[in-house]
């Protein structure tokens, strides 16, 4: 169980997380880099925030997806930290996404107490920002995450508020049992 894993030396500079709620773990401060990785953030075109792979934006229909989710941000780094960091028990699929959230953008109920399969999930936050509160309704929690927060929790649907001022960067991917190894 991901619970045992979190309450010893998560092997990513012996880290460990406060519990929010019922499976909900926060990790402050997760990325050494943080600032770096935020210039490249910042510094991608707006072309590069409407990339995913085949898909072209308003393709699909949750708003989360339209002009807001980029490919075009892959640091070798910042996926070998987060994979180690749940490795060797759990791995993440690494998507190699960030979403953007700024105060035009509308806030979005995610749908994901259907992913039965999938332990967790793990969100990371960058950017300077107020707003973009999470809320987890169905255990009566409300986050408002911070730069360089790092969440795991169960998949359950979930609330994004809108942000109400800056630009909020949320890296989200599923944790999954681990093929047995890791990212160097």
């Amino acid at each position: 169980m991901l619970e045992k894993m979190l309450d010893k030396d998560l092997r990513f500079k012996g880290k460990t997380g406060i519990l929010l709620g019922e499976d909900i773990y926060l990790y402050k401060d997760f990325y050494e880099n943080i600032n770096e990785m935020e210039e490249i953030l910042a510094g991608m075109t707006e072309e590069d925030w409407k990339t995913h792979g085949n898909y072209e934006p308003e393709d699909h229909e949750n708003p989360m997806w339209n002009d807001r989710l980029s490919l075009g941000f892959i640091d070798k780094q910042f996926h070998s930290d987060i994979i180690n960091f749940v490795s060797p028990q759990y791995w993440i699929f690494s998507h190699d996404n960030f979403i953007r959230s700024r105060p035009t953008d509308e806030s979005v109920i995610q749908e994901m107490s259907h992913f039965k399969n999938i332990p967790y999930l793990l969100a990371y936050y960058a950017g300077d920002f107020e707003g973009g509160e999470i809320v987890f309704s169905d255990l009566g929690i409300t986050y408002s995450p911070q730069k360089n927060d790092l969440l795991i929790f169960k998949p359950t649907d979930i609330e994004i508020l809108k942000v109400k001022s800056g630009v909020k960067y949320s890296y989200i991917d599923y944790v999954v049992e681990a093929p047995g190894y890791f990212m160097a």
